[in-house]
């Protein structure tokens, strides 16, 4: 059976400096940690997605997903593989450490003589989800200059036990969206379909919706299976099966 996440997910990387405020980084990141720690009452896990156009050309693909994996803390158990077809090459590494795992990929498509080639990276955490603050900036610190059409989101899980009713739904969104200063752009809240994007100043990743600025996504279901309430977020859209 597939087991749907309870997904809270507060973004880490990219937060504003609100100078404004009076607030440094640091205290801004001790806040979302804080956030965070206090979603769900069970389980917690936490994921990274990130892909766009590959433009380092230095290093083979292979050297360059090591030099990752290890900047990530992630070089053990690795697991290197290539496949080739008429125009297309993967090279593809798959790592684990603990609960964690790895998996990422460069595709290179060739059309025309031409060659493009592609990033894609995606690494959960089962446990600790405040892992996502270092990962999200050793990325950021890796893949600078070395990627154009970037795309990425972070997912923080976490769950509640039984059928949480539409009003106790709503008191844990609201309580979130205010901790973090959101402005709801768009929203449904039914018992079928519960969905909230919204914007905080206190996260720079965004995206444009309807000619508004959107950087978290959130959404809860109830898996009747396991008797939990699933609550689902990410920054900026939810890229995940709810």
């Amino acid at each position: 059976m597939k087991k749907i996440w309870a997904v809270l997910v507060v973004i880490l990387w990219g937060l504003a400096a609100v100078q404004a405020l009076g607030i440094t980084r640091q205290e801004e990141k001790e806040k979302i940690m804080q956030v965070l720690a206090d979603v769900g009452t069970m389980e917690q896990s936490a994921s990274v997605e990130y892909y766009g156009v590959f433009g380092e050309k230095e290093k083979s693909p292979a050297s360059f997903l090591k030099e990752v994996a290890e900047a990530l803390g992630m070089e053990e158990k690795l697991t290197l593989s290539r496949a080739e077809e008429e125009d297309r090459k993967e090279e593809r590494l798959s790592s684990s450490k603990g609960k964690d795992s790895l998996d990422m990929r460069i595709v290179t498509l060739t059309e025309e003589g031409q060659e493009e080639q592609y990033f894609l990276l995606s690494l959960t955490a089962d446990g600790e989800p405040v892992k996502t603050f270092e990962w999200r900036e050793a990325l950021d610190d890796l893949l600078s200059g070395k990627m154009e059409d970037v795309h990425s989101t972070t997912n923080i899980i976490g769950s509640y036990e039984g059928k949480l009713s539409l009003q106790e739904r709503n008191r844990a969104a609201d309580e979130l969206l205010e901790r973090m200063d959101v402005t709801v752009v768009e929203e449904k809240r039914s018992m079928d379909l519960y969905t909230i994007c919204g914007y905080t100043p206190l996260l720079e990743e965004r995206v444009m919706q309807q000619g508004s600025p959107i950087n978290l996504n959130l959404a809860m279901n109830y898996n009747e299976e396991e008797d939990r309430t699933y609550i689902y977020a990410a920054v900026p859209i939810l890229s995940l099966d709810y």
